[in-house]
């Protein structure tokens, strides 16, 4: 059993993929598939490997025995095979799908647990960025907090790929680059090359440390913004709907987070102005 990939205009594997139709080759050379690289192949039989509608590869077999060819009986042997690898192929990714679902509810307890029996905000904010990088995949995820200070965001948390923990700056106004525009407008925004998008303030940085894929979630609180968390993969594998989905949940118990300190901080203070006023 070999792995191989495939030019897209190429080959008796890719015009079953197209075709999505078996097809038996008695005289390989002669064809118009043939593919100078494989010299020694007489014959092939191939069949698309289906689960429904969606086509998952091709189960290919060739043989270099001269003379040697493939019967509908061989076909109809191979086919029950692709049958057979397009339901453990689909069992696995259920699987892999169902653990992935696990994973990222535990890693939602575990922050929510944090946020409701710590009111040690760095720790919930180590742990959200971690969790993200862990469950997400990412080069790296960072947390942005609103500081009514100085008006600024300021980086509070990091995790990820060590070469890419160094912020390339430390502020973001409201308004900068898609740091402060998720931030004042309350809307995800996602890049699919960040080292190329005028959006994006840190381009020359992502060129150069190869960051692709950005998404930055809002951590918001009803229609306030608190911060803003922002993820990156070197991979350029898009974020679907369903890490958007984790990422706001993450951010909004982050948000939480936030406003547990400070509440706790307003009756502090509270408590204190009571007792100077005895």
């Amino acid at each position: 059993v070999k792995v191989q990939s495939f030019f897209v205009d190429r080959g008796v594997n890719i015009a079953v993929a197209h075709s999505r139709q078996p097809m038996i080759l008695d005289d390989y050379h002669a064809s118009p598939y043939a593919m100078p690289e494989f010299s020694d192949v007489v014959a092939t039989i191939t069949t698309p490997v289906l689960f429904g509608d969606r086509l998952l590869g091709v189960l290919h077999s060739h043989t270099t025995e001269p003379g040697k060819r493939f019967s509908s009986d061989d076909l109809r042997i191979l086919q029950m095979l692709a049958t057979q690898a397009a339901i453990a192929i689909e069992n696995a990714r259920l699987y892999d799908e169902a653990r992935m679902r696990s994973a990222r509810f535990r890693g939602l307890s575990e922050l929510s647990r944090k946020v409701t029996a710590s009111l040690d905000l760095q720790q919930v904010f180590d742990y959200a960025v971690q969790a993200a990088v862990d469950l997400l995949d990412l080069a790296l995820a960072r947390l942005w907090v609103w500081q009514e200070t100085t008006d600024l965001l300021h980086v509070r948390a990091s995790g990820g790929d060590p070469d890419l923990l160094p912020p390339a700056r430390e502020t973001f106004a409201p308004g900068e680059g898609v740091t402060g525009a998720v931030f004042r407008s309350l809307e995800v925004i996602t890049l699919a090359d960040a080292g190329n998008d005028p959006r994006y303030a840190e381009q020359a940085w992502a060129r150069h440390l190869g960051v692709r894929n950005v998404a930055v979630v809002p951590v918001r609180l009803a229609e306030r913004a608190v911060g803003v968390l922002s993820v990156a993969r070197r991979t350029g594998r898009a974020f679907t709907a369903d890490d958007i989905e984790l990422l706001t949940s993450f951010a909004r118990h982050v948000a939480i987070a936030i406003e547990n300190a400070r509440l706790f901080r307003e009756k502090e203070r509270l408590a204190v102005e009571e007792l100077l006023r005895l």
